[in-house]
């Protein structure tokens, strides 16, 4: 007996209040939830790495940092490629289709080293204006929220990306700035849930239960609104329909 074939999410209708902070939060949400094992599936995988670092020795300050610290590196590595992935499966969910996750990974592998530029000179100018002074650092953060989707797929270099998100943001910065911020806490509460449900963990265990899979779930979630922001900011800006996005990847 042939079992019928689970239905394909409808299209997203067009949302007549622009971009809004709880606009950009509602969407993607729904569009995460709706293709959940696809975005997780992505984001476990490309976190799966954080795996190879060992468990510091707490009775080493050293080990500590250095453990911190590449732990700290990779996963904004990680976190810029699933960015990357999870564009593809996006915009296929708002057009009503769904895509797999060999095409998610490959349109994120084929763009690695302009996400990865990106990534890295979106962290440096963060960083420097930052310690300049917290409120010009959380500005260049905002203005670079869509530099990755930019990158992957209007096939921008790094700079231009930048570029590229900094006049999307124009104007919509605070509204980023909410983004962000939901984004943020939401991370404090998984790591944190996850942390204190598992802290009788230890070893290889540990780090899938503590870091891998929080790391997975709030990667995927974040990168998914960081797409929908994208996608709603062309929409305002520009008046672009979705089928015009996803035909670059065709």
């Amino acid at each position: 007996m042939q079992i019928p074939a689970a239905p394909l999410p409808a299209p997203v209708a067009e949302s007549s209040h622009g971009f809004t902070v709880g606009a950009i939060l509602a969407r993607g949400f729904s569009v995460w939830t709706s293709n959940l094992p696809l975005f997780l599936g992505v984001s476990f995988a490309c976190y799966l790495p954080l795996m190879l670092i060992p468990t510091a020795d707490p009775t080493n300050p050293a080990s500590t940092i250095v453990t911190t610290l590449a732990a700290v590196v990779l996963q904004a590595i990680i976190g810029a490629v699933v960015s990357g992935a999870v564009v593809r499966g996006v915009f296929e969910q708002l057009r009503g289709n769904r895509a797999s996750f060999g095409d998610s990974l490959r349109v994120a592998f084929r763009a690695v080293w302009r996400i990865l530029g990106t990534t890295l000179l979106a962290a440096i100018a963060v960083m420097f204006f930052s310690i300049l002074l917290f409120v010009p650092g959380m500005v260049k953060a905002c203005s670079y929220y869509v530099a990755i989707p930019s990158a992957v797929v209007e096939g921008t270099g790094p700079f231009e990306s930048l570029s590229r998100s900094r006049k999307l943001a124009a104007g919509y910065r605070w509204h980023i700035f909410g983004i962000l911020l939901v984004g943020g806490l939401f991370a404090m509460l998984i790591g944190g849930a996850a942390a204190i449900v598992f802290r009788s963990l230890s070893g290889p265990v540990s780090t899938l239960v503590v870091g891998v899979v929080p790391n997975a779930i709030v990667g995927s979630l974040t990168a998914v609104f960081s797409g929908v922001a994208y996608y709603q900011l062309r929409v305002v800006k520009e008046g672009i329909d979705i089928e015009q996005l996803v035909a670059v990847f065709d």
